[in-house]
């Protein structure tokens, strides 16, 4: 028997989750239509859903910048 669609989204999700590790995976939200079948609770409209070559997501990608000291640093001086 063939994978249903929902199916193979749904382990497109997975794979792509396992991959980013524990870490990462906890502050990313999927989006996009991989998730459609997800968010629909009848089985026959589930299994119409469909297909998709990718998995979006959104994550934090700001971090805590750290103040640098150029004071090391000599500029040229002109001729």
């Amino acid at each position: 028997m063939s994978q249903s669609k929902f199916d193979s989204l749904k382990e497109m999700i997975i794979s792509v989750a396992e991959a980013l590790g524990p870490d990462l995976r906890a502050k990313t939200a999927f989006v996009g239509g991989v998730t459609t079948g997800l968010l629909i609770t009848d089985e026959f409209t589930r299994q119409s859903v469909r297909a998709t070559d990718d998995v979006d997501l959104i994550t934090s990608a700001l971090g805590y910048v750290q103040p640098v000291s150029y004071t090391h640093l000599t500029l040229p001086t002109k001729a």
